[in-house]
């Protein structure tokens, strides 16, 4: 077995540039050298009808953001440190209410203090490398206006968050990524993970990077291709392969049983229409999983936001949008269908009621009946 623990020098480094930057005087006040972000999210979700029980429960997560950048702090062009840690509580209502595999509300994630991402980038000409603690929901299979949802098939789609141990929210883990902008319209993004990473029992603040020989890699590749006339459109596909030990999964002491999965995503956005600061944008999402064992062979996904009906500034935003998976054969295959509303408050804060209905939750291993759910999401940042 090997292991590392990256965090400790890397926490070294990054304390010894943040107070080196704090004590120099010629850094210009306007250069956003050094910033800090926190933001807060909260839910409040009844189960109306179906799914496992009827209940009302609350989950949140605060997050805390660090970013240096060393072209503002006039060190040297094009690198970056970054931070994010993450405190999730609350009730499971995927879990223990609904009974949805596809996730309702994307912060569930139980009760847990971590560090979510702690990496470094570096940027040379059109080349970006980013090394360290990272989400690959952060730079792959990511959709502009599927964002604004809250259930987590809108983020990351169930061919990669139910088959894979991705480095996704809540538990990340080491990789290389490169990006390369080939031209205004092409950019191409590759990235190698640790395959299996250590689960919170073990590494409870994700601080406690470890390689095993039997980890394996996830490797991801994801086309992107950008047109911005007459409106803005953005165009991704991409394939994935992710090979790892099964043994400790199925067994203490076993013969080595590997497993290799590969699959392809493709993701479409599009801004249909634009009147001054309102608009009418839409997304479709696809993923397929080729090998044979696998929770989610197949999913689709797509919708539409409209947003500037209320704010002048175009900040509100109703969407509707619909998920669906296709799973193993011994399960029903399920289907999201959400409605929602974002309304900022002010600057720092904003509510989004939302409305799920779940056509088969099949997160257990019994027959549910359709779920209606209701959130309200409360959310601040600074």
């Amino acid at each position: 077995m090997q292991k590392i623990n990256l965090f400790l020098p890397f926490v070294l480094i990054f304390t010894f540039s943040v107070s080196t930057l704090a004590n120099n005087d010629t850094i210009p006040e306007k250069n956003k050298s050094l910033e800090i972000h926190a933001s807060y999210t909260g839910d409040i979700l009844t189960n109306v009808v179906g799914g496992i029980q009827q209940k009302t429960a609350y989950l949140g997560m605060l997050n805390l953001e660090i970013n240096l950048n060393t072209t503002y702090a006039n060190w040297w062009k094009g690198g970056n440190f970054y931070v994010k840690a993450t405190n999730t509580h609350g009730e499971s209502p995927s879990a223990n209410i609904i009974g949805d595999l596809q996730t309702v509300s994307n912060i569930e994630a139980g009760n847990h203090t971590f560090l979510q991402e702690a990496w470094f980038s570096q940027s040379v000409s059109n080349l970006n490398i980013i090394f360290g603690l990272q989400d690959l929901n952060k730079e792959f299979a990511v959709t502009k206006y599927g964002s604004s949802f809250i259930n987590s098939s809108f983020g990351i789609i169930p061919t990669i968050s139910c088959n894979l141990n991705a480095p996704i929210f809540p538990l990340t883990s080491v990789g290389v990524t490169l990006k390369w902008e080939i031209n205004e319209k092409l950019s191409w993004l590759n990235a190698i993970y640790d395959g299996e990473p250590t689960d919170f029992a073990e590494n409870p603040f994700n601080t406690n990077w470890q390689l095993h020989a039997n980890d394996g890699l996830l490797a991801i590749s994801e086309v992107q291709v950008n047109d911005n006339k007459p409106l803005p459109a953005t165009y991704k596909i991409g394939l994935y392969n992710h090979g790892h030990s099964l043994s400790k999964l199925i067994y203490k002491n076993p013969p080595t049983i590997t497993h290799n999965s590969w699959g392809a995503f493709a993701y479409a956005d599009k801004n249909a229409w634009k009147k001054n600061n309102q608009s009418f944008g839409l997304f479709a999402q696809a993923g397929y999983e080729f090998s044979a064992k696998s929770n989610c062979k197949m999913y689709l996904g797509g919708g539409f936001n409209l947003s500037g009906l209320i704010k002048k500034d175009g900040s509100d935003l109703i969407g509707l949008a619909i998920a669906y998976a296709k799973l193993e054969e011994n399960k029903q295959n399920e289907t999201a269908i959400e409605f929602t509303c974002h309304f900022p408050l002010n600057d720092y804060l904003y509510i989004q009621p939302d409305i799920q209905y779940i056509i088969n939750p099949s997160g257990i291993d019994r027959n549910l009946p359709n779920s209606l759910a209701g959130i309200i999401r409360i959310g601040a940042q600074l």
